[in-house]
């Protein structure tokens, strides 16, 4: 049986891409492939709109995947992955406290996505 990888540290600095009033997305180059992280102030009908449009714009202009790992202390985080687009391609282990988290991509049309112990 295959082990899962372990997930070391990611670069501290993250990119804002897009800020709004609701949320802002910022991206971090790991050592494989770029994170995406949202961190949400208010969540609404509107916001998940406009959301879901900078998503896919910022995607474009990057023109690769992004991926994303579920954090278990968030219960929602696997719903809301799933409606932005999001796939689970495997699990990794995070190296500070031995957790398994799984990660998540976003494909992107013509480029391969990373497996990560699928």
């Amino acid at each position: 049986m295959m082990q899962p990888a372990v997930l070391g540290s990611l670069s501290p600095d993250k990119v804002p891409v897009v800020v709004r009033p609701d949320y802002t997305i910022s991206y971090e180059r790991g050592s494989e492939c770029l994170f995406v992280h949202v961190d949400v102030k208010r969540w609404t009908p509107n916001a998940a709109r406009c959301f879901k449009a900078d998503a896919e714009t910022a995607q474009r202009l990057l023109g690769e995947p992004v991926y994303a790992l579920e954090e278990p202390s968030a219960p929602l985080q696997s719903k809301f992955l799933a409606r932005a687009g999001f796939i689970p391609c495997g699990t990794v282990i995070e190296s500070s406290s031995g957790e398994p988290l799984t990660i998540h991509c976003r494909p992107f049309p013509g480029k391969p996505i990373l497996l990560f112990n699928p």
